[in-house]
């Protein structure tokens, strides 16, 4: 019990007693007991101010105390600047990892979206029982929706699209979405200028009107109101009568792209249509939660079938919309967020070894401390600190380090983190890094504050004052540390290598194409002049044939799509097939290329032959092939000659004339699909497709020499998109690359940390045994068997800690498993390499303090103590 308790209960038991004996002498007196007690409280009012006021005075000694521990923590503190500046600096690693890792985890995963009540908003999807893959919604699904549901308080649906933009300035491509009438309403977000759409203005003829973006509007109109203006998208003029809040860009939000335009949806809605073309959300009413909404979507479907004689294996799934904006990126932040908390406790750890090894030499002043009356509690406040001031410094510090990893990662990552533009030292990452301070004090601090705070004083033949009690304990807690730093930095070794191990392999799958000397862009051909498909073949091939004149440039095509972005696909059968139900079909990818495509990408030629010029539209329809396609429709027969029905806009007869090689066209990650190519001028002419254009020279710097080919076509027509087929692959790898750089970076950072950490500990523990390892060499050891005995000592805790860290990894590295390519969770030569650089890096950290003390003299040994 404290000294201050004691002296309250003390105070408290004599007003008990002096109320109790004046009350009894006023009862002697005739008072009646009443009276009594009230006059006795009367006289001795002035007691209960004596104990307020010693109450005062406690307090203000136990903030006099504290200021006073906080001074002296400075003073131990600066006169150990070595030892500050490592701890404060490990510590600030530490924090600093955790502070910008938060920063996106909270912007990505629980920073609210910035709408009204987001938590009710919801993202619905079209499944399909067959392959389970999410699709886009039919729009007759949707209106049926929104007319026989009654747990929705909005549901809209959209189409984000691209337009040219004219009428302002020069020409350019802007990011689109036409919208449903209640799409704004259904996201509680109303315009800043303006209004949004009126329910005629979703008619035909009467849709010239569009929403803009702040941010587009600050760009075209500068500091004129923007209501009323007039712009041409697509050749059409269109007036502006809403201007939306800034950074609201819904529904593409990241940079660099952004959705600046929105247009009223006016197409005709048919509930029997199976066009899977538009997005949709709802908000749910008030009271009603996502499983009551899912439970009702069964019967909905139910009846939508039944009704129209739909497709009954689509069915629809809720995903709450904050949810569906991270995507992908939820697990990979929550596992590198895991990987940087090991990090603060490997650098805990540290800094609690670092203090261990410092109480020794503090023993004295901690015996001499308690000779002189300081209790446990109180060195272990004086301990907790100096632990305090050392985490609050290296959390200021290590602040300074997380504003540096948010740029980093603003640089290095923003196609891969959604909402990435949103992180910053927001007010709740700031009560993060301040919180992680302080519990990073108190955990490392009290480690070593408990054995310290407990000296035992002996006399010896100098009569000194030194604590002994406690070194075993010491020495426990410091392989105690030791083994969970060699456990914890072995799981995220593990889980790094395996990232490693997975991305090499995913970057060195065969594309099937070579990306290098390839410049891709795009056009958007728009306006009257492009509207039948014939006008947009003939801008292509004007275009095909500049750009072949251009020098340097050695083939150049067209595709309906990029090799590893994906693209479209359709149904497709051998002609002596019967046709399928709809259920049944299968479908294939589909690419509708000019000429000389295969030349450009250099996809090998299998069997039969290419494309050429004489394959245009009057021509037979011919189709090319890849090998998996073989394999799945044809095993074992020659393709070449049999015909098969297939393509854009219905049933098309195609004759095979030739098989290429297989192209990863969906990503790196997805094996080659069977894929049909079709010759560009036999098919419907799209207004936007991507050119690939094979240069000899570097592709970027021929950009402006191949813009100006196109513009002598086209003056008006902009040129968007422009990076390299290898740009392209590094962007399909990007996700898989920054998750095995920021794994591997904190895994080689706790790697660091618990070598010297392990280091630390063995030249503390080999110095607590200079003394017997002198006597041993003055008997006659010879160094070979001293330095044994030392290793012998350290590979305990090492071995136990790779055992340890193995059975962890086991468990945890399950956890990341989805994010491999090719590479189980348990690999085995991941699992043995990394299990021998620990056991590596632990002996050469335990190596060299084994090696200083066998050249100890043993004179200067047998003086030690």
């Amino acid at each position: 019990m404290s000294r201050r308790k004691r002296m309250m209960e003390d105070l408290d038991q004599d007003i008990r007693d002096f109320i109790e004996r004046e009350t009894q002498d006023n009862i002697d007196r005739g008072m009646s007991p009443e009276e009594a007690r009230y006059a006795a409280h009367r006289k001795f009012g002035n007691v209960t101010r004596v104990k307020e006021d010693t109450r005062e005075v406690w307090s203000f000694v136990w903030l006099e105390q504290l200021w006073q521990d906080v001074r002296f923590a400075l003073r131990m503190l600066r006169k150990s600047p070595g030892f500050t500046a490592v701890a404060v600096l490990t510590l600030a690693l530490g924090i600093g990892a955790n502070t910008a890792v938060f920063s996106v985890a909270y912007a990505v995963l629980l920073k609210p979206l910035p709408y009204h009540e987001p938590g009710r908003l919801l993202r619905i999807y079209s499944v399909s029982a067959r392959g389970g893959d999410q699709w886009m919604n039919s729009p007759g699904d949707i209106e049926f929706l929104r007319r026989k549901s009654s747990d929705f308080q909005g549901v809209a649906y959209f189409q984000d699209w691209q337009a040219v933009l004219t009428g302002v300035g020069d020409p350019e491509l802007i990011r689109t979405a036409t919208v449903s009438d209640d799409f704004f309403p259904t996201l509680g977000v109303f315009p800043a200028e303006g209004r949004t759409f009126r329910p005629e203005e979703h008619t035909k003829g009467h849709d010239q009107v569009v929403v803009l973006s702040d941010a587009l509007r600050r760009r075209l109109f500068e500091g004129r109101s923007a209501i009323g203006q007039s712009v041409i998208l697509d050749g059409k003029p269109c007036t502006v009568v809403g201007v939306m809040p800034a950074g609201f860009h819904f529904p593409a939000t990241e940079h660099p792209v952004k959705t600046d335009i929105w247009l009223p949806r006016s197409l005709p809605i048919n509930p029997t249509g199976s066009s899977r073309n538009v997005a949709a959300i709802a908000r749910l009413k008030p009271g009603v939660t996502l499983r009551q909404a899912e439970a009702k979507l069964g019967s909905i479907r139910a009846a939508l079938v039944s009704t129209y004689a739909n497709d009954a294996d689509w069915r629809l799934r809720l995903v709450p919309l904050q949810v569906d904006v991270a995507g992908d990126a939820r697990l990979p932040i929550l596992i590198i967020f895991g990987a940087v908390s090991f990090v603060l406790l490997i650098a805990c750890a540290n800094v609690a070894n670092l203090l261990l090894a410092r109480g020794v030499v503090r023993q004295r002043e901690m015996a001499v401390r308690t000779s002189l009356g300081a209790g446990r509690i109180r060195l272990i406040r004086q301990m907790l600190t100096e632990s305090a001031l050392l985490s609050l410094t290296g959390g200021g510090v290590g602040l300074v380090i997380g504003v540096w990893g948010i740029r980093a990662l603003r640089l290095t990552a923003t196609t891969v983190i959604p909402r990435l533009a949103e992180v910053q030292l927001s007010t709740p990452v700031l009560l993060f890094t301040l919180a992680s301070s302080l519990l990073v004090g108190l955990l490392f601090g009290l480690v070593p504050a408990l054995p310290a705070s407990n000296p035992v004083l002996r006399d010896g033949p100098t009569n000194a004052l030194a604590p002994t009690g406690g070194g075993v304990r010491r020495r426990s807690l410091n392989r105690f540390l030791l083994i969970t730093q060699m456990a914890l930095s072995l799981v995220l070794l593990v889980g790094a290598g395996l990232m490693v191990r997975s991305f090499l392999l995913l970057t060195s799958v065969k594309l099937g194409f070579q990306p290098d000397h390839v410049l891709t862009f795009w056009t958007s051909l728009s306006g009257e002049n492009y509207g039948p498909s014939d006008h947009r073949a003939s801008f292509y091939q004007q275009t095909l044939d500049r750009m072949r004149a251009v020098p340097g440039v050695e083939a150049v095509a067209l595709a309906s799509s990029l090799s590893l972005t994906g693209g479209i696909e359709v149904p497709v059968r051998i002609e002596s097939q019967p046709k399928p139900p709809p259920r049944d079909e299968t479908n294939v990818g589909y690419q509708a290329i000019s000429p000389d495509y295969f030349r450009v990408m250099r996809i090998p030629l299998v069997k039969g032959r290419f494309f050429s010029v004489r394959d245009g539209k009057d021509a037979p329809s011919v189709v090319v092939v890849n090998r998996a396609f073989v394999r799945k429709f044809l095993p074992g027969i020659d393709p070449l000659g049999r015909r098969l029905y297939g393509g854009m806009g219905g049933e098309k007869l195609w004759e095979i004339v030739g098989v290429v090689g297989d192209v990863r066209e969906n990503g790196l990650a997805l094996d080659p699909s069977p894929e049909m190519y079709v010759p560009l001028f036999q098919s419907w002419v799209s207004p936007g497709i991507p050119y690939l254009v094979r240069t000899h020279a570097e592709p970027l710097s021929m950009a402006q020499t191949i813009r100006r080919a196109i513009l002598e076509v086209d003056k008006n027509q902009p040129i968007f998109g422009i990076e390299t087929m290898e740009q392209i692959f590094y962007g399909a790898s990007a996700p898989p690359r920054l998750r095995t750089q920021l794994l591997s970076l904190f895994s080689l950072l706790a790697l660091v940390l618990t070598a010297v950490g392990l280091y630390g500990v063995m030249t503390y523990l080999v110095s607590q045994r200079t003394h017997e390892i002198g006597i041993r060499i003055a008997l006659g050891a010879p160094p070979a068997r001293v330095l044994r005995l030392v290793l012998r000592e350290s590979a305990v805790p090492i071995g136990t800690g790779i055992l340890l860290g193995l059975a962890g990894a086991l468990a945890l590295t399950r956890l990341v498993s989805t994010l491999l390519f090719e590479i189980k969770a348990t690999d085995p030569a991941t699992f043995v390499f990394v299990s021998l650089l620990m056991l590596a890096v632990g002996f050469l950290a335990c190596f060299i303090p084994a090696r200083r003390v066998m050249k100890v003299d043993p004179m200067v040994a047998l003086r030690y103590e």
